[in-house]
């Protein structure tokens, strides 16, 4: 037998009985662009919830990185030295990219919020900070301009330094600006997305004590298991 999945569900009581027949089946109500489903048996697969559950699977999270604050994985000294730019980018771009996510796929925009702060104390190794160069050509003849690390975070921060680093792991494909804009550099610690960090207990991830945070919050899922 042939169900029709146009037609809209009986009303009142009827719909709950209908719905309950039905089993696992949905219908699209006339006029609307949502699904009507019966939540009355436990065992009743639910779409909605399915769909609810991709939409938290997708959400976008920020977060957040000093630049100048030692790291337990991105430093070779985690207790002594910060992340080196290298180090710090590749994170970066692979928050943009949500590679960290088990939803990834490379066709599909699925990234993060990364904000960086303290741009301007940047830790490079060895001498890149004066021997890095920095090229832009404008297509003309003799128009080649070259510029080192040093006099671009002069005049345009660290910020612009940690962007083009960043930008260069990045995929070149049509999501590249997309993930770029997604990153928000600030010289200094502030920024005007304090509200928008992710938090474990109140913590924000790399102050101080925020592993302590996650490690509770871990214990009492084990309890409440």
């Amino acid at each position: 037998m042939r169900r029709d999945y146009t037609r809209s569900p009986p009303e009142g009581g009827a719909a709950r009985a209908y719905c309950e027949q039905q089993s696992s089946d949905f219908y699209v109500a006339d006029n609307r662009s949502r699904m009507v489903l019966s939540n009355s048996k436990p065992g009743i697969f639910n779409p909605l919830t399915l769909l609810q559950q991709t939409r938290l699977a997708y959400s976008r999270v920020w977060h957040q990185i000093s630049a100048s604050t030692p790291h337990a994985t991105l430093s070779t000294q985690p207790s002594v030295t910060p992340p080196s730019l290298g180090r710090l980018a590749s994170r970066i771009a692979v928050l943009l990219m949500g590679k960290h996510k088990p939803t990834f796929d490379p066709s599909t925009d699925c990234g993060d919020y990364v904000v960086v702060t303290n741009c301007a104390a940047l830790h490079t190794t060895g001498n890149k900070k004066w021997r890095k160069n920095y090229y832009r050509h404008n297509t003309r003849p003799g128009s080649l301009k070259t510029v080192t690390m040093d006099v671009l975070m002069e005049k345009h921060g660290g910020s612009e330094v940690l962007r083009k680093a960043v930008s260069g792991m990045l995929p070149k494909n049509r999501l590249r600006d997309k993930r770029l804009a997604r990153l928000k550099a600030f010289e200094g610690e502030a920024h005007p997305y304090k509200q928008n960090v992710i938090r474990f207990g109140g913590k924000v991830v790399g102050s101080e004590g925020w592993q302590k945070a996650v490690e509770a919050i871990r214990n009492t899922d084990k309890d409440r298991l």
